[in-house]
């Protein structure tokens, strides 16, 4: 809560700041950008502490730290440097202590990681430290173009001239970085799913890519009709035109482009895609258990994305699971069967599957079922 909350302060006053008389918000701004630092490192104390710990005794020296640094440096901004259209030292002495902030969160992230022997874990925490470093790098790197452009009278300005000098050269590519590492905490907490970071950049290429297309389709009609004002009602019906024209050409043309962002980006995922695909199409041919190696089993684990597939059905006679199928090399050697409690209640109330990340979550947290979690694991 607090990590989203002081996110959409931070992006909203700032959105707010650029708007002409507004100036306000530049405080609200700075001062819940000192404060995410702090949350993040928290934020990642709750949700990776070992049952053991005590909890994160350094976030809270963390937070009392930025409460001080905070009211010092913006309360000196406000006496001494109101008028000066650069960054003050305070303000300087305030994004040190933030982007300083932020380093201590990413070498504590990176050391968690580099500890960390699950492999699925590991990857998950190699994605959020590249997003949190992406966004961090970049939104430094937006306030250093920022503060190092001269300064400019923005009072004989246009509210979007003005907003534009605001932001600086650089565009606001922390910004979507940000909305990324989010996205992905969102992921991690409610679904427990492992999301691959080359499917976000494949949709993210799918999204860019039709969106310069509308551009440049939108672009050449603003170009060809000249100027709205002197015939608003053609001018308008132009790009409505040229928009309808783009929405007929969108769905082939997305089709094409995820094709060549899945083989770009998620070549394995794209492959995977196809194998369900054609087992889904297959398996109605499906009458025997030899035939289920070949059109499940094998298919599955050649598509490059399950190296080792192991099937197990019921036996009704014995009342437990018996291994029917495998394929790959398996870390250890498989159980030939398993028994029916606890590892079949999850199914017998209308479960689907178990993933192992959700059940460490569950006993981590000690929700409800935890006890079943463990021995769920431990099969």
């Amino acid at each position: 809560m607090l990590v989203g909350g002081l996110c959409g302060i931070y992006y909203g006053s700032f959105s707010l700041y650029l708007l002409p008389g507004f100036p306000i918000f530049d405080y609200l701004h700075s001062a819940s950008g000192a404060f995410l630092p702090a949350a993040v490192f928290g934020f990642f104390g709750q949700l990776l502490r070992k049952d053991d710990e005590r909890g994160p005794v350094s976030s809270r020296k963390l937070w009392a730290l930025t409460v001080l640094v905070v009211i010092a440096c913006l309360s000196v901004h406000a006496y001494l440097y109101a008028d000066v259209p650069r960054a003050s030292v305070a303000e300087v002495s305030l994004a040190i202590f933030v982007f300083g902030g932020f380093g201590f969160t990413l070498r504590a992230l990176w050391l968690i990681q580099r500890a960390t022997e699950n492999q699925v874990e590991r990857a998950r925490l190699g994605y959020l430290l590249s997003l949190l470093l992406g966004a961090v790098a970049f939104s430094g790197l937006e306030t250093l173009i920022r503060n190092a452009a001269s300064a400019t009278d923005l009072s004989q300005l246009s509210i979007v001239t003005r907003s534009m000098v605001l932001q600086g050269a650089f565009p606001p590519i922390g910004a979507v970085a940000g909305t990324l590492f989010c996205y992905f905490l969102y992921q991690v907490v409610e679904r427990y799913r492992l999301l691959d970071l080359f499917e976000v950049f494949a949709r993210l290429f799918t999204l860019a890519a039709a969106s310069l297309v509308l551009v440049a389709i939108d672009g050449i009609t603003v170009i060809w009709i000249g100027s709205f004002s002197e015939f608003p009602i053609h001018a308008t019906f132009q790009i409505f035109m040229a928009s309808v024209f783009f929405l007929g050409l969108y769905d082939p043309l997305r089709k094409r482009i995820e094709t060549t962002a899945g083989e770009w980006f998620n070549r394995q995922g794209r492959r995977l895609e196809l194998t369900l695909n054609e087992i889904d199409r297959d398996l109605r041919k499906v009458i025997s258990i030899e035939s289920l190696e070949h059109h499940v089993i094998q298919r599955l684990q050649h598509s490059g994305r399950a190296p080792q597939v192991s099937l197990y059905l019921w036996s009704q006679e014995r009342h437990l699971y018996e291994i029917a199928l495998e394929q790959g090399l398996p870390d250890r050697p498989l159980m030939r069967t398993i028994a029916q409690r606890p590892f079949t209640d999850g199914f017998l109330d209308d479960g689907s599957a178990y993933n192992r990340t959700g059940l460490d979550m569950t006993v981590k947290r000690r929700s409800n079922g935890h006890e079943d979690a463990v021995l769920r694991l431990r099969t």
